[in-house]
């Protein structure tokens, strides 16, 4: 099966094989092509090869390649090749602990993908294509999983999430936007480890979370996926909350999800945070963080936050948008700008006045 026809890519993978490196994509490229994704829509393609870091530095020399070093312990780096760029890791086993934090206790290169798979956590991002040959190479059934859709760990599944609490959220990313399905091991390993969450680091964390919420949901409600898996708890106390005991405000945070993507977290947020007024930082903290996380210094996405958060407060009147907004102290050129792009779609006009947040012209 060709999965590959780049010639750059190939040419790549020629002069790997000339120097006695054969040369894989793994990871997220292969898995979307095996689901019929097209080959411009893989942007980012994963390599690799038991070739280390001073041997791509000499191969470089040979073949008008450039390696810059991103992870010499981890042996990763960046190729760049033809005017294209890759990310290149050296084929490795690792010891992880069992306590959540994914920092192995022993890293060792490798020369076979046998024991490079195995480091892995889901089968479906397991499988190895050799671009020369073009070739499939499938050592835990990975290929089989991708077309049933089906979600499970390589190995034991419990161990798996132990390693590194982040697979749970990135095991319920790949539910919500592929329609995959977990095995009974691997739903049973997230929702006994989803305590395990709050061992992550906050960007760590934060940074998968805003990728679940911003992807397109193939699976049903990003949030009811989140509470089914035994997550939503843990992950969203303040939302948890709201879904047992305010099922009203519940229900309008879910249906913020389906606002286009850059607007749905600072819906979210401001409603989350309309819900519980008066409410102390300490309550409200789950929000707080993935505020911060999200908008970092990005002054627009913090312009979205600050309108939602006035639209859900009360119905407005043109004549009352300035005087609101000027009451806040915010600038409000950015504001009225953003305002009318938010406002621009007769989509979000609909899914806006859903949620309760009326605006009168």
């Amino acid at each position: 099966m060709e999965l590959v026809s780049d010639k750059n890519l190939i040419d790549l993978a020629y002069n790997f094989e000339r120097s006695g490196f054969r040369l894989y994509a793994v990871g997220g490229f292969v898995r979307d092509r095996l689901l019929g994704i097209s080959e411009e829509s893989c942007s980012d393609i994963d390599l690799c090869s038991r070739a280390t870091i001073e041997e791509l530095q000499a191969l470089a020399v040979d073949c008008d390649m450039l390696v810059s070093v991103m992870n010499k312990q981890f042996g990763v780096a960046k190729i760049f090749y033809g005017g294209r760029v890759y990310e290149h890791a050296t084929l490795r086993r690792e010891i992880c602990s069992d306590k959540g934090g994914h920092y192995p206790k022993k890293v060792e290169f490798v020369s076979n993908l046998e024991l490079d798979y195995k480091r892995r956590d889901f089968t479906v991002s397991a499988v190895y294509y050799d671009i020369y040959h073009g070739k499939v190479v499938d050592f835990c059934g990975g290929e089989g999983d991708i077309k049933k859709h089906l979600l499970r760990a390589v190995g034991n599944a419990d161990l798996r999430i132990k390693e590194d609490a982040e697979r749970i959220l990135r095991a319920i990313r790949f539910k919500i936007s592929y329609g995959f399905e977990f095995d009974e091991e691997l739903k049973s390993a997230i929702a006994k480890n989803a305590e395990l969450l709050w061992r992550l680091s906050d960007t760590r964390k934060y940074k998968e979370t805003i990728r679940i919420l911003m992807c397109d949901n193939v699976n049903g409600n990003h949030f009811d996926i989140l509470d089914n898996s035994g997550v939503l708890r843990t992950l969203f106390p303040s939302i948890y909350d709201l879904s047992l005991n305010r099922k009203a405000e519940y229900k309008k945070i879910k249906m913020a999800l389906d606002i286009e993507s850059v607007f749905r977290i600072p819906a979210i947020i401001a409603l989350v945070k309309n819900a519980e007024e008066g409410a102390s930082e300490e309550e409200l903290s789950d929000i707080l963080k993935l505020e911060k996380h999200y908008c970092k210094d990005d002054k627009k996405l913090q312009n979205y936050v600050k309108i939602f958060e006035i639209f859900t407060k009360k119905s407005l009147k043109t004549l009352e948008l300035r005087e609101i907004i000027e009451d806040n102290m915010f600038k409000y050129d950015d504001l009225i700008y953003c305002a009318q792009e938010l406002y621009s779609s007769k989509i979000n006009k609909r899914i806006i006045k859903q949620l309760g947040i009326l605006i009168k012209s």
